[in-house]
């Protein structure tokens, strides 16, 4: 019997199933760090919108001598808030001589993001040691608020 000297050309089953593996792990990590990129970008928006808003009540506030400090609609702020803040997934409240203005219903990792940066950026929620103020959760999802007065 005659033995083939002739090297058979390819991969062999293990060196494939190795480089997939290999593959596989390399996209999960994008994966993950990706997910950490967009709660991190969604928390950045919901502080920058937050902050327009609390400036367009102090313009308002500017504008108009009679106001006493009370403001519960959002829409007076419609001249002083660019059009992408208008949407109405913002929400404004008077507790105890302060006023809040708040947004949700946001999802946990994006909370979670804005309870990192909540004593240098006031911003209260259900996960800071914050007194609670209006609610924190309401039926659709976790809500996050910031002082404006």
């Amino acid at each position: 019997m005659k033995l083939s000297t002739r090297k058979e050309k390819g991969f062999s089953l293990i060196e494939l199933l190795v480089v997939l593996m290999v593959i596989g792990l390399l996209s999960g990590g994008v994966v993950i760090a990706a997910t950490r990129t967009i709660a991190s970008a969604k928390a950045v928006r919901v502080l920058s919108d937050l902050n327009s808003i609390r400036f367009a009540y102090i313009m308002y506030s500017v504008d108009e001598e009679d106001l006493d400090g009370v403001l519960s609609d959002i829409t007076l702020l419609d001249p002083f808030l660019d059009s992408s803040l208008l949407n109405g997934k913002y929400s404004i409240c008077e507790e105890e001589d302060s006023i809040y203005v708040g947004t949700g219903p946001l999802d946990k990792k994006v909370l979670l993001r804005l309870a990192k940066h909540s004593s240098e950026s006031g911003l209260y929620s259900s996960l800071t040691a914050a007194p609670p103020i209006t609610s924190y959760d309401s039926e659709t999802g976790k809500w996050v608020w910031l002082k404006v007065q």
